[in-house]
Order: structure tokens, then C-alpha cells, then sequence
């Protein structure tokens, strides 16, 4: 009897796994499937060119939506947790905001890091191996090339122009000077002794320079779409912690049809 009551509530509980595994897998389906919808960033027009000093105090930051970074989602599967992903439960939060003049398009971020830390100190670098970035890609719909930018808490950029998703290139060899940025620290960088509050940073990308990629102009009309992403490191989890913004249902960030549309209004 006891035997058959353990069986029992076995099979249950196999049952009640599967259907709440079954949910998870529709719900993902539903999120980041062919028929998903992606969600759209508004840019506000600014008449003013914004002054990139990472403080964020323009008028125009703050009739700005507020897009908040979350985790990339991977796909559901079974399993373990394990002692490895245990800084997952400490979420350091961070958002973006877009404007435009008639001739460039910014962004401003804002993260919260408690250790703020980025080694490498020269531009058009591979910085995500060095410490702390914000990663920014934007692409037409009417073209396969797109720009990868990074900027880090230390001030340095780094620009990458690739051709097409499936091509080989150097992709350090196209570094633009006019991609500029602007990051104010609240904490020191480099020092995982003390602890950090976060920092911000405003983002330049002229639309010359956006247009250079295919001489599509800058456009509602012409499908123009953004990602950002942010790597964070931390002298106390064990990995690097990843957040973007739109969500993004892997960890290959090139994955654009998962870029948000900009709305320039």
C-alpha cells in the first residue's frame, strides 16, 4: 500500500513538472517566436545638441521614456541550478533613454555597479574582455551591415562596421572619432576595495555615420532599429552579469531581429 501511495504522488509530481515545463516553453514560444512582437524605443526631438558630459541633466532626458534593462532569456530547458550562477540573484539595474536632433542621434544610460571597473585604457579596443562596457547596435531593416559601438566607464569607444552577420572581417579596422561619449562615475574605477554606487554615460552617433554603413538616411521610413546591452563585471560574482535592453532571447547580441525600432518623434 505504502508502495503504491509513493508511486502515486511520483507520478504527480512527473505530471505537474511537465505541464509547468510544457507552460514555459509556450510562454517563451509566445515571447521570442517567429510571430513575437519586439518592442519599440521612442526618440525625442531636441532642438539643442545635448553637451556629453554624462551628467543627464538635459531637459530633454526628462520627458524621455525609460526603457529598463533586463537578463537575455535563454530558451527553457531542465535542470540543476548550480552554485555557478548564484550572482544571477543580485541584479544590478540599469536603463536607456533616446533623443535626436536633425542630424545625430543620443542616448543616455544609467546603471547601477557597485564595482566599477574597466583595465583597458586606449580606444577601439575588444573591451569586453577588460571590465565594465555599454554596447550599442543599431541597423536598417533594408541592409544586412549594422554598427557595433562600445563605451566604457573609463571614457574609451570602440566602433565596429560589419559588413553583413555572416562575413569575415577586421573588425577593429573601422574605428569612427565622431562616435563620442560622456560618463560620469559615482564611485572610483579600478578599486574593488570600496564599493560603488554606479555611473552614467550620454552616447553621440551622427547620423553621417550611421548613414555610412549603406547611405540609408535616418528615418522613421527606413526601418532604423537600436539594442544595447550591458557587460558588468564585479570582484565579488563569479562571472561577468549581462542585461540589454530589448530583451534579447540569446547571448549572441548580433541577433538583430530582436533589435527594437526607433520611433523618432
Amino acid at each position: 500500500m505504502r508502495y503504491c501511495t509513493v508511486l502515486v504522488i511520483a507520478v504527480v509530481l512527473l505530471l505537474c513538472s511537465s505541464c509547468a515545463y510544457w507552460w514555459e516553453v509556450r510562454a517563451y514560444e509566445k515571447a521570442y517566436g517567429t510571430n513575437a512582437p519586439v518592442p519599440e524605443m521612442i526618440a525625442v526631438r531636441t532642438e539643442k545638441p545635448i553637451f556629453l558630459d554624462g551628467k543627464l541633466d538635459e531637459e530633454v532626458w526628462k520627458n524621455a521614456p525609460v526603457y529598463l534593462f533586463v537578463r537575455p532569456q535563454a530558451p527553457p530547458k531542465r535542470k540543476i541550478d548550480s552554485k555557478f550562477s548564484m550572482e544571477w540573484k543580485i541584479f544590478q539595474r540599469g536603463a536607456v533613454r533616446l533623443a535626436y536632433t536633425s542630424d545625430t542621434l543620443y542616448l543616455a544610460i544609467s546603471v547601477e555597479d557597485s564595482d566599477i571597473v574597466q583595465y583597458n585604457q586606449k580606444d577601439q579596443q575588444r573591451h569586453f574582455n577588460s571590465g565594465d562596457l555599454l554596447e550599442i547596435m543599431v541597423k536598417s531593416d533594408l541592409a544586412p551591415s549594422f554598427w557595433e559601438c562600445y563605451g566604457t566607464p573609463s571614457g574609451h569607444r570602440t566602433t565596429i562596421r560589419h559588413i553583413a552577420r555572416g562575413y569575415c572581417h577586421d573588425i577593429l579596422a573601422d574605428f569612427r572619432d565622431e562616435f563620442q561619449i560622456g560618463v560620469h562615475l559615482d564611485g572610483t574605477l579600478n578599486n574593488y576595495h570600496d564599493t560603488d554606487r554606479g555611473y552614467t554615460m550620454e552616447v553621440a552617433m551622427p547620423f553621417a555615420m550611421l548613414q555610412s554603413l549603406n547611405g540609408i538616411p535616418v528615418n522613421n521610413e527606413n526601418q532604423w532599429k537600436i539594442f544595447v546591452a550591458r557587460y558588468n563585471f564585479d570582484f565579488n560574482q563569479s562571472y561577468r552579469q549581462l542585461s540589454c535592453f530589448p530583451m534579447m532571447p540569446v547571448t549572441k547580441f548580433e541577433a538583430y531581429e530582436y533589435f527594437a525600432p526607433i520611433i523618432f518623434r
